[in-house]
């Protein structure tokens, strides 16, 4: 199996932000950082041509040799929301399973509520090109939403090395049920 990490967003727009952890490209970006010597690390320029088609001309060619995507993300303030999630294209069996894998280790390791898999089918949803427009399976990976206790467990050194342990964990649970 070869498996790479795309860091969702770009140093441009980089998403959703919280005064504790930053913003998600950068956060995501320095997880990311600690696990570079064990996983290629894929980032975005930028997405002056649009979402779809920076996806589908700058991503696409670049994942195309990996068989696993695991795209980095983090979600936006919500206050009535929290917990875990992660999306998989409706149609792939193999990215449902390592979607739920994630959620069940983010809960053992954080006690995070599992808010589960979620499948995107529909242009109109959001993401939807990075399923869609790549040939890898992608998994795109939810661990928290920013909602100030929440992201309070993921903001010191050592919090982002368990998550860094959580990703580990999920690639070897993938390359152990033989996945691919």
């Amino acid at each position: 199996m070869k498996p790479c990490i795309l860091i969702g967003h770009c140093k441009k727009e980089p998403g959703a932000y919280h005064k504790s952890v930053g913003s998600e490209y950068d956060y995501n970006l320095e997880v990311a950082f600690g696990l570079r010597s064990e996983i290629d690390v894929i980032t975005i320029d930028n997405f002056d041509k649009g979402y779809t088609n920076t996806i589908k001309q700058d991503v696409a060619p670049k994942t195309n040799k990996y068989d696993l995507v695991l795209e980095l993300h983090f979600n936006s303030f919500n206050s009535s929301v929290n917990g875990c999630e992660a999306l998989y294209w409706h149609k792939s069996v193999v990215g449902k399973k390592i979607a739920n894998k994630f959620c069940k280790l983010m809960n053992e390791e954080f006690g995070s509520h599992i808010r589960g898999a979620k499948a995107i089918s529909k242009p109109t949803q959001r993401g939807y090109a990075t399923f869609a427009c790549q040939r890898p399976t992608v998994v795109l990976l939810e661990p928290f939403f920013c909602t100030g206790e929440e992201t309070d467990k993921f903001d010191e050194p050592h919090e982002k090395e368990r998550y860094r342990n959580v990703i580990r964990k999920l690639l070897d649970w993938v390359e152990d049920e033989k996945l691919f």
